[in-house]
């Protein structure tokens, strides 16, 4: 129902078709999907703000996870727990939780944007930008070679 749901939002019904026609449709509709899932990744690879916000969540979650290794191997070294470890242990997991809170917070919310400005786009525009982006990525990698 989840699906027919879905199909009734787009305004799109695939009854009365046969299963070639519907595949086809449903593979024209996945390439349009895969163009602006592209388009929004490349839209977010140019926002500085969303760069930057994305290396503060990687680099949390390195220390939550450098912070649960430094408790097990402590565990490795004392079998007893102590307090202490307990309290690493509480610490670890509250930094990955808000380092996840933190992406929803904070990077979603671009990512959304960006997904809805190229749903608004139109299959030229599309077409061009993912164009644009890859002449762009030919032309790092033959500067590197």
């Amino acid at each position: 129902s989840k699906a027919r749901r879905k199909e009734l939002e787009k305004g799109e019904n695939l009854e009365g078709l046969s299963k070639e026609e519907k595949r086809a449709r449903k593979a024209k509709q996945r390439a349009r999907e895969d163009r602006i899932y592209t388009v929004s990744n490349i839209l977010l690879k140019q926002d500085e703000d969303y760069t930057k916000r994305r290396r503060i969540w990687w680099a949390v979650l390195a220390i939550g996870m450098v912070l649960i290794v430094a408790i097990g191997v402590s565990f490795h070294f004392a079998p007893v727990s102590s307090p202490v470890q307990m309290v690493g242990i509480v610490l670890s997991y509250v930094v990955i939780l808000g380092d996840f809170i933190y992406d929803f917070v904070r990077i979603r919310p671009l990512r959304n944007m960006y997904r809805t400005q190229a749903e608004g786009m139109s299959e030229n525009k599309l077409n061009t930008l993912i164009e644009r982006a890859a002449a762009e990525e030919d032309k790092k990698d033959s500067k590197k070679k």
